[in-house]
């Protein structure tokens, strides 16, 4: 029988969990938090200079830092989560960040994909009245493709975190029935602080969505709480799905990694 994920309840224990730990996992690797923290204003500054000096190399620079910048730290927090495993002082490199490093630009590079392939089809079909509602309808379907494999990545990211592979076929079943239900615990436990972030900066900070020191410093806090949301409620959906029993606990954490200590 195929289980249904428990949408209230992975909202709930992700809330239980970051309020009893969330600052812990802060404290256990703050300089994983400095890297993503850093990172976060160093990809957005690439991408001001990219748009100003119309820079792809800059626009790939600023992506590449964006990405690689909270794998270490999402890696070490569902770690510690699911294994209860204390973060290595320094950093760590190794296998399961290789592969969350993989399956994190996998799943962004199938959501730009799409973006590309609809902006282009949309420009080439916009006519003198617009573009045709033919043309439209499918590109609206397009869209979806990405929600689609939602829960994909929600299952495949806690999976390459712990055992440094993903088992795309075992995390294919376990998503059946459950496509609306990912969508829902992907908007549910962190909309909320998304908002009250957003009103803060619009009406107390008045802070306008622009380059300068300050804007770099409130979507880097931005960043680094909505992902120890994320990060707490995929762990969480993993542990709901794929660790319900013994049996299907994961692979013994691997070893294969390169530490440069602090």
């Amino acid at each position: 029988m195929q289980k249904k994920l428990p949408v209230w309840r992975v909202v709930r224990e992700t809330y239980n969990y970051l309020g009893d730990h969330g600052g812990k996992m802060l404290a256990a690797a703050p300089q994983l938090a400095a890297i993503l923290f850093v990172g976060t204003c160093v990809s957005l500054h690439l991408g001001y200079l990219a748009e100003v000096q119309h820079s792809l190399l800059l626009e790939l620079a600023g992506w590449l830092v964006g990405m690689v910048g909270p794998v270490l730290s999402a890696v070490a927090w569902h770690r510690y989560i699911l294994l209860d495993e204390t973060p290595r002082g320094g950093l760590t490199v190794g296998r399961p960040e290789r592969m969350y490093f993989m399956a994190a630009a996998g799943s962004a590079a199938l959501m730009f994909t799409v973006s590309l392939i609809s902006a282009v089809t949309l420009a080439l079909a916009k006519g003198p009245d617009g573009v045709p509602i033919l043309i439209l309808l499918p590109v609206a379907v397009l869209q979806w493709v990405p929600l689609y494999f939602l829960g994909h990545v929600f299952l495949a990211l806690p999976q390459a975190a712990l055992t440094g592979k993903v088992d795309l076929r075992g995390i294919h079943a376990l998503t059946r029935g459950n496509k609306w239900r990912f969508l829902a615990v992907a908007l549910l436990p962190g909309l909320p602080l998304l908002v009250v972030l957003e009103l803060f900066r619009a009406f107390v900070l008045q802070m306008p969505h622009q380059a300068s020191f300050g804007y770099y410093l409130y979507s880097s806090t931005l960043v680094l709480m909505t992902s120890l949301v994320v990060v707490t409620t995929m762990s969480v959906t993993y542990r709901t799905l794929a660790l319900a029993s013994d049996e299907d606990a994961p692979d013994a954490p691997v070893d294969e990694t390169v530490s440069v200590q602090g």
